[in-house]
């Protein structure tokens, strides 16, 4: 430590400065103190971590207060009972860690330090509190993505979750499991090796218990006295249909079994048992029965009435494996779905291509590769008549195991990132050519082409613009002027006589139109007339003698002689058609 600074009496003013804060809410004191406080910086960000730390494990003690008891031989027994409720514990510590983050983000202090303190609070809470606090880590989610927490309190946020998932049950916590989990999916992007299974490896210690000798499998033996008023079981399960029907749990577990010879032969003989059961005893579905409504009342069941009735049962991800269920389990639709999605599962990791299961040589014969194809045909069919809603909850698994498939392709290449990476743009080498000077060959670097010459000279080859249609219109001329300039447009440009006829009626004195009424006074016409007459008519250019006029008054002038040129071409063709008229009754006299 460095010899300006006393790091204990820096601390316990930083200490006295952060609960000032905690107390009247004011900011500017810690700063304050950083600034009275002498030594380097490093030396000051240390010292303000040390007074985090006391400040929290006080908060923590706090919120514990220790009662003395004695017991009946007269000793002294602690019992520890919590000092503030629940709610002020928990936004306290809020509160703590938003002051924290605060000056983390000011370079103040080490910046995984709030996460650390986070840990040590969520190790000193029940697992009660732990889900309240699970609030502000998961609002806070674009705190620990971004710099300068991500970077370095990663590793400390995923040891801290993982801590937290050793002291739940997976059994009754599933929702507070399940919301760590996502948070970790939010947290670390999808390419993270660290959360991806790489090896494809199995969880072979999800052991399923289940009586597999025959002489432990006796029902009347189990019954009790009690038990009288149990319904008796329409189709009686015998010891053959229950063991093999949970002794594909075992194949589930750890499908690699399947490619052995003795493995595939259970496999193939215990699955079509299973299946000609569900095939013969279908599931009667009455929504009558279901509900006293009637048959549309279990539509009109709302979310609030299911969280309201539910919403403090416990969930509990395995079924019980006793034979006296297991009837009941079969006429069970949601039973009946899981198995058969189990076997979904299997059947694409069998026939799929998976990186590791193709380096250890795990590969179906063409006949088994057949025979699993109708399997799957068979179970989806077995879903579609399983109610309710068979069809629709078939295709849901159909799509979820087509996109599972994308996955699998992703992983067997790498686990490749998804975001694309920048394309630096590098700028081409100049050309080097060789010439003659004097006696010797030199190189010498040749001048670089402009972005003009190489649109030039690239003409020839053809550009694609992304959409057929754009492609093809400006492919078809590679000059742009030549193609402005060709005859096919010329088309489109129409004649004199059509174009100012109602020009020339309104430059007539006699139809009486006012100046401000007539075309020749609009910007349009005007444009357009210009253009016309520079292709059409040797009016458009005047002698330089001629007085400057103004467009509308150039226009009207130019109208005039176009109109009178117009009325000599009538006249002709009335005296061509007169001329002609005679000539062909001279004709017919003779």
């Amino acid at each position: 430590m460095a010899s300006g600074i006393n790091f204990v009496e820096t601390v316990e003013k930083f200490l006295s400065a952060i609960r000032s804060i905690a107390n009247d809410d004011c900011d500017k004191v810690i700063e304050e103190t950083w600034n009275d406080c002498t030594g380097g910086d490093a030396d000051k960000k240390s010292a303000l971590d040390q007074a985090f730390r006391q400040f929290i494990a006080g908060k923590i003690t706090d919120s514990c207060v220790v009662v003395g008891h004695q017991n009946e031989d007269g000793t002294d027994m602690e019992i520890v009972k919590n000092g503030d409720t629940s709610f002020e514990k928990i936004t306290l510590f809020q509160n703590s860690l938003n002051m924290i983050i605060l000056h983390a983000q000011q370079n103040k202090c080490t910046s995984y330090l709030p996460i650390t303190l986070m840990s040590d609070i969520f190790d000193a809470l029940t697992l009660t509190e732990c889900e309240k606090l699970f609030n502000f880590v998961e609002d806070n989610v674009k705190i620990w993505t971004a710099e300068p927490f991500f970077k370095l309190g990663k590793n400390h946020l995923l040891r801290m979750c993982n801590d937290i998932l050793r002291r739940l049950s997976k059994s009754l916590n599933t929702i507070f499991c399940g919301r760590i989990q996502l948070f970790l999916a939010c947290l670390f992007p999808v390419e993270e090796k660290s959360a991806l299974n790489i090896m494809s490896q199995f969880h072979t210690e999800n052991l399923t218990v289940y009586k597999k000798n025959k002489e432990e499998f006796n029902m009347e033996a189990l019954l009790d006295d009690n038990d009288t008023d149990i319904p008796e079981v329409a189709s009686p399960i015998d010891f053959n249909l229950y063991y093999r029907f949970w002794f594909l749990q075992d194949f589930f577990r750890q499908p690699n079994q399947c490619f052995k010879p003795e493995g595939w032969k259970k496999f193939k003989n215990y699955v079509t048992e299973i299946l000609n059961v569900f095939e013969n005893y279908k599931i009667e579905y009455n929504e009558k029965k279901r509900s006293k409504g009637g048959s549309n009342a279990v539509d009109d069941v709302t979310f609030a009435d299911i969280m309201s009735t539910s919403g403090n049962a416990d969930y509990f991800p395995k079924y019980l494996t006793n034979e006296k269920l297991l009837d009941l389990q079969i006429n069970d639709s949601n039973f009946r779905r899981y198995f058969l999605v189990q076997i979904l599962i299997l059947c694409q990791y069998l026939t799929g291509e998976v990186k590791f299961k193709t380096q250890a040589n795990y590969k179906l014969l063409e006949k088994q590769s057949l025979w699993v194809h109708e399997l799957v045909d068979r179970v989806y069919g077995i879903i579609n008549d399983t109610p309710p809603k068979g069809k629709k909850f078939a295709n849901v698994v159909r799509h979820v195991l087509t996109r599972e498939e994308n996955w699998i392709s992703w992983k067997n290449e790498g686990c490749q990132s998804f975001a694309k990476a920048e394309q630096k743009l590098t700028a081409p080498k100049p050309q080097v050519r060789e010439v003659m000077r004097g006696k010797r060959m030199v190189k010498t670097r040749g001048v670089k082409r402009s972005v003009g010459d190489e649109f030039l000279n690239n003409t020839k080859k053809k550009i694609n613009l992304g959409t057929p249609e754009l492609t093809k219109l400006w492919n078809l001329c590679p000059d742009n002027m030549e193609a402005c300039k060709a005859e096919s447009r010329l088309k489109f440009l129409p004649q004199l006589e059509p174009f100012f006829e109602e020009a020339v009626e309104q430059a007539d004195p006699e139809a009486g139109i006012e100046d401000e009424y007539k075309i020749v006074n609009k910007p349009n016409f005007q444009w357009k007339a210009l253009r016309l007459l520079a292709r059409r008519s040797h009016h458009f250019f005047t002698p330089s003698t001629t007085p400057f006029k103004a467009l509308p008054a150039y226009l009207t002038s130019v109208i005039e002689q176009l109109g009178k040129e117009f009325n000599k071409t009538a006249q002709n063709a009335v005296s061509l058609n007169e001329t002609a008229e005679t000539t062909v009754k001279q004709e017919l006299t003779v």
